[in-house]
């Protein structure tokens, strides 16, 4: 096995999490992670991976980062690492791309807003939004944002038609903390952490259905596929499993779930774990739970279907593990900036990028090569996308 360190110098919805749980994370000094049976230890410097790793730039991706503490985007260009400062909000928190329209949402905690960023010219609109906006996420089938407004009492998504900007208000449960959508089915997710339930939000009609979770559900993941939700429901200790088509929800036992993030290619479904040396694995057509070894605790992950690797990141060791789905086993330990809180997955170039808060800056990994490279961003980044 071999570990690629760089130099250094949240998910936003992980950032979320540290405000409920243990605001912030102590800066570690620096240190080399060492593994038990591990090879060659390679340095990897500064600056732009080596020739011939980086896409062209006609198939580059745009990545965009929400600087959390500040009133900006930072765009950066997948084929250069360039970067563009897009104004935005006040406390911008999450991110959502839709890319048929080409349109980027930016939810802005502070001022209970939506940055809507075009994403061809750069240019923005603002629009008002609920109290204490988390979590937004888009169905770019029919055209629509969805924000979860954790401040609301009861909580509400707004929900933003893509076409005109106009707003309409769905009522949910209380204090809603993330959003997920299935395109496939026009069904939305909302996870509400005050009141221990999940709604489902029609998207033709925005009638409203509750499905009991338990305490404290925090993140979810849908596989379209197989029309499966899956909550991270952190106070039961399981991850629930909700049948799209009849709303019946079925708990898994794993305990200490954090993040989720699902392979639609293998329907595999991994939950991280901030405590435990262990990443949980769910088959997802047998609902049976394995685990993967791990030589930190993982916070937030992404997953590549192209590749069948996983990328979990740890901030507390300023790292990201590398793992193979098919082996079910990890190869490689990338270092990066200081405080990887957020992940994001470029497929199609096989990039992977952290936001790092408080480092401020952007680790951007080669995911043949695994060799990683660093972007400055705006100060506090809590959220990254990719379109």
């Amino acid at each position: 096995m071999t570990i690629y360190l760089t130099k250094t110098e949240h998910t936003s919805r992980q950032v979320m999490k540290l405000g409920v749980h243990a605001l912030g994370i102590m800066l570690l000094g620096w240190s080399i992670l060492l593994l038990s049976g591990c090879g060659n230890v390679t340095p990897v410097g500064d600056g732009p991976p080596p020739p011939g790793s980086q896409p062209p730039s006609s198939a580059a991706s745009k990545v965009y980062v929400a600087n959390g503490t500040g009133t900006s985007v930072t765009v950066i260009d997948g084929a250069t690492n360039a970067t563009t400062t897009v104004p935005a909000g006040s406390g911008p928190f999450s991110l959502a791309a839709n890319p048929t329209t080409n349109k980027i949402y930016v939810s802005n905690n502070a001022s209970g807003s939506v940055t809507v960023i075009d994403g061809a010219t750069n240019s923005t609109v603002e629009i008002p939004v609920g109290k204490n906006s988390r979590t937004i996420a888009v169905n770019p089938v029919t055209n629509k944002a969805y924000v979860a407004n954790a401040g609301d009492v009861p909580g509400t998504v707004s929900v933003i038609d893509g076409a005109t900007n106009t707003i309409s208000t769905v009522t949910v449960g209380n204090t809603p903390v993330d959003v997920a959508v299935n395109p496939s089915t026009n069904k939305i997710y909302v996870a509400n952490l005050g009141s221990g339930d999940i709604t489902v939000i029609d998207g033709a009609t925005n009638a409203t259905t509750s499905v009991p979770v338990g305490t404290s559900p925090f993140y979810l993941a849908v596989n379209p596929v197989t029309n499966k939700i899956y909550v991270s429901v952190q106070g039961a200790n399981n991850i629930t499993v909700i049948d799209g088509a009849t709303n019946s929800a079925t708990p898994i036992a794993v305990d200490l779930p954090n993040h989720l993030a699902v392979n639609t290619v293998t329907n595999r479904i991994y939950v991280s774990s901030t405590t435990h040396l262990a990443l949980a694995v769910i088959d997802g057509a047998t609902n049976n739970v394995s685990q993967i070894s791990t030589p930190t605790p993982q916070w937030v992950m992404a997953v590549n279907p192209i590749t069948n690797k996983i990328y979990a990141s740890d901030p507390n060791s300023n790292t990201v593990m590398v793992i193979d789905g098919a082996a079910g086993a990890m190869t490689a330990v990338v270092k990066t900036g200081t405080g990887p809180l957020s992940i994001a997955m470029d497929a199609k170039n096989n990039r992977i990028y952290t936001a790092n808060n408080p480092g401020n800056t952007v680790t951007v990994i080669d995911g043949t090569t695994n060799l990683a490279s660093e972007v400055s961003v705006g100060t506090n980044p809590t959220a990254i996308a990719v379109k």
